[in-house]
C-alpha cells in the first residue's frame, strides 16, 4: 500500500521540462530546458536550435510559424495516463511550402 501511494505521488512531480512548456520560466531558461530535453533523445542529440529555427521558419508562409521565437510555437508535450511525456509538433494546415 505504501509503495503504491509513493508511486502515485512520484507520478505527480512537475519536472523542469513541464514547467518550461507551461511558461513558468523566462524565455532564455525555457528554451534552454526544452533544448536540453530534446537533445537527451538519441535521435536529436546533435540538434542545433538556431539552425532549426531558421529552417523551420523558411518552410511556412503564415504567422506565427514565420516569426516564431520559441519552441512552444510549434511543439508541445502532454502526459499520458502512465505519466510519460508525449511530444507533439503542430503544423499549420495547408500552409507548408517546399524546402529550398
Amino acid at each position: 500500500m505504501i509503495i503504491a501511494v509513493a508511486g502515485l505521488a512520484a507520478g505527480c512531480v512537475t519536472t523542469e521540462v513541464d514547467k518550461a512548456f507551461n511558461g513558468q520560466f523566462e524565455l532564455y531558461k525555457e528554451t534552454s530546458v526544452i533544448v536540453d530535453y530534446c537533445q537527451s533523445c538519441h535521435v536529436h542529440r546533435k540538434f542545433n536550435p538556431s539552425d532549426h529555427m531558421a529552417q523551420a521558419q523558411s518552410l511556412y508562409k503564415a504567422e506565427p510559424y514565420t516569426t516564431a521565437a520559441d519552441c512552444k510555437t510549434c511543439h508541445s508535450i502532454q502526459r499520458n495516463i502512465w505519466n510519460q511525456i508525449v511530444r507533439a509538433t503542430h503544423y499549420p494546415g495547408g500552409t507548408i511550402i517546399e524546402a529550398p
